[in-house]
This record gives C-alpha cells, sequence and structure tokens, in this order.
C-alpha cells in the first residue's frame, strides 16, 4: 500500500462519511515513453475499515479529482 494518503469525506449511499483516510498512489510522467502519468486510489478507509468497495463509479470519479487537485495544491505549495 502507497504511505500518500490525505483526509476527507466520501459520499456512500448517499451519506458523507468524515473522516475518510484515502490511499493514493502517484505515477510520473514519463513523456520520453509517451506516459503522461498517473493517480490511483488503492484504498479508503473510515474509522479503520476499509470501504473501498462500497463507493459508486460516480463517487469514485468525483474522489478521483478531488485527491488530483489536493496533489496539485500539495506540490504548488511545497514550491515555495
Amino acid at each position: 500500500m502507497s504511505d500518500y494518503y490525505w483526509m476527507t469525506y466520501v459520499e456512500v449511499n448517499d451519506e458523507e462519511l468524515e473522516p475518510c483516510k484515502v490511499y493514493y498512489d502517484l505515477s510520473p510522467a514519463e513523456p520520453n515513453v509517451g506516459w503522461a502519468g498517473g493517480l490511483d486510489i488503492e484504498l479508503v478507509e473510515h474509522k479503520g475499515i476499509d470501504i473501498t468497495g462500497k463507493i459508486s463509479s460516480e463517487e469514485m470519479n468525483s474522489l478521483l479529482q478531488r485527491t488530483d487537485d489536493y496533489v496539485i495544491s500539495m506540490e504548488q505549495d511545497n514550491r515555495y
């Protein structure tokens, strides 16, 4: 499992669960081989319980976008 995680909310069955620990994996871009890089969510925990399989594909897409936004903001913060 990845060492990267952040805390956020996740909706499961129209219920907002918070706090949730979202573990994600980053693969950097490798333009020389045509890889644009990527972000994968590996695990989502709420109160220490894996809820990854309970998340709808729509919510997972939303969570991926929020995680991507988080990673970008952290990269920008670390530049200064």
